[in-house]
Formats: C-alpha cells, structure tokens, sequence
C-alpha cells in the first residue's frame, strides 16, 4: 500500500495534510457522521485505519463500515492525495464504479467533488452502470 511508504518517507506535514483533506471530503460526503480520519502504518507496512463518528465511538479498520462508507472513505483518501500530489497543471482522472455501493445523497455529494477538479480543469472519467 502507498500510506507506509508515503509516511516513511514524506514529513509528517505532508501525511497530516492528507488526512485533514480526507477527513474534509468524507465530511462532504457522509453530511458530517463523522468528526476524524486516522491512518496509521504499523511497524510491518500495513496501514490501519479508524473513524471517530459524532457520538465519540472509534470504529478501527474499514472491515467495521458498511461497503459504501468504505469505498466513501477510499475515495476521500484518494482525491486527498490528488490533492496533495497533483502538479499545477491538471491531468486526468479515471474512476472505475465509483458509487457502486453509494446511495443517491452521497453520489451526489462525490459527484460535488469531482465537479470541483472538473472547475480546476481535470479529465473526469467515470464508468458506472447507475
């Protein structure tokens, strides 16, 4: 996975910078359910993951999200590091079932996403049966 290799060998600044991106789009995209995004890469290279929902309860590791608020969260953590890695000048993006497991609200707030990278002069590409 790249969050080992990225939190290895990047500052500090730069992985925390992407989970606060992240943690804003899947904000967007979950109407706030959740208040925090962690990610964290253990001493072998695997990467963990943990949500903080509104109530305070940590849920650790996607496996404890249903399959459209995991795929939700790796579209935030995608686009974060979009974000975060993207020259100035915009290039293309090519999504694969993007909202395959997501309700019609959340599609609609990803697709909200996706229209501002689509603003700043991104190639969209989305293949979807919806």
């Amino acid at each position: 996975m790249v969050f080992p290799e990225l939190e290895r060998t990047l500052q500090g600044r730069v992985f925390t910078d992407i989970q606060l991106k992240a943690l804003d789009y899947f904000k967007k995209i979950t109407g706030n359910a959740f208040n925090e995004v962690i990610v964290k890469s253990g001493k072998k290279g695997e990467t963990s993951y943990a949500l903080k929902n509104n109530l305070g309860l940590q849920m650790s590791g996607p496996e404890f999200l249903s399959d459209g608020t995991r795929d939700q969260l790796f579209f935030a953590l995608r686009f974060a590091m979009i974000n975060q890695f993207s020259s100035t000048e915009p290039k293309f993006i090519v999504l694969d079932e993007p909202f395959a497991h997501t309700d019609t609200n959340r599609e609609k707030k990803m697709r909200d996403i996706l229209d501002v990278f689509v603003k700043e002069g991104w190639q969209v590409i989305v293949f979807s049966c919806k």
